[in-house]
């Protein structure tokens, strides 16, 4: 049953795909050339919320919007839709 067809009211979240995010970030990192310590001072993040999603020790499966908003600034991410997309790919691949 899909939201549109179905009762109104909540419906469970979609299953996210935190660990090819998780790559594709990490990539964008390395890239950029940036430490944690550099992406938490410029997302205004703590280093600690930085080191759970990008190291994913505490099982996080899932992140405020604003969160995520705020490491892609920090990443100087063109594109905010491509850089959440790897949530959404399968579970048997990384992009």
């Amino acid at each position: 049953m899909s939201a549109a067809s179905g009762p109104p009211g909540l419906h469970p979240a979609p299953d996210l795909n935190w660990t090819a995010w998780r790559a594709h970030v990490k990539e964008l990192k390395s890239a950029a050339g940036l430490s944690i310590n550099d992406l938490a001072g410029r997302s205004g993040l703590d280093r600690s919320t930085v080191l759970e999603l990008l190291g994913g020790r505490r099982g996080v499966g899932s992140a405020r919007v604003d969160t995520l908003w705020a490491l892609a600034w920090a990443l100087e991410v063109d594109d905010f839709a491509s850089f959440l997309a790897p949530l959404t790919t399968d579970r048997g691949s990384t992009h």
